[in-house]
């Protein structure tokens, strides 16, 4: 089972703060981190970016307007 961690930072940019949520394995790897800013109109997704069990990055792109924007990576490996 997933353990679910919510960190929130809040740093001060104007009138933008910024909210990261971080999502872990049972054994504490970090699964994925999804950034958010939260703007005067509400909280908009910009960033993502997700592991592996070993640590080994998934994927990782950004977000505009809701919708994926730009290069998004998505790593491919054999497991052997």
């Amino acid at each position: 089972m997933k353990k679910i961690l919510l960190i929130v930072l809040l740093l001060s940019f104007g009138f933008s703060q910024q909210i990261i949520h971080t999502e872990t394995y049972e054994n504490g790897n970090i699964e994925s981190i999804t950034y958010y800013k939260e703007t005067q109109n509400g909280i908009e997704k910009v960033k993502y970016k997700e592991y592996d069990k070993n640590e080994k990055k998934r994927s990782e792109g950004k977000y505009k307007d809701g919708d994926r924007d730009g290069l998004w990576i998505f790593c491919l490996w054999d497991y052997g």
